[in-house]
């Protein structure tokens, strides 16, 4: 936090995939992790998480990636 910019209220993601990139974001222990990072950059800064995610090839199917990330959501 800053004082010449003002405390960050939003962090940004873009996209979840580029930000593991050594991660599977099908494997559960790979989206765990990265959601505990994710909840400590929340905590750390106070701000809100903005995550952007690729939906799957088929919509019923719903996103791609472990099923964690969804239930992460808040």
């Amino acid at each position: 936090v800053s004082a010449r910019t003002g405390p960050v209220m939003l962090v940004v993601v873009d996209t979840v995939s580029r930000a593991m990139p050594s991660g599977g974001e099908n494997s559960p222990e790979d989206m765990t992790t990265f959601i505990a990072v994710c909840d400590a950059v929340r905590a750390e800064t106070g701000a809100a998480m903005l995550l952007i995610h690729h939906s799957g090839k088929e919509k019923s199917r719903g996103l791609r990636g472990h099923s964690s990330l969804l239930g992460a959501v808040d």
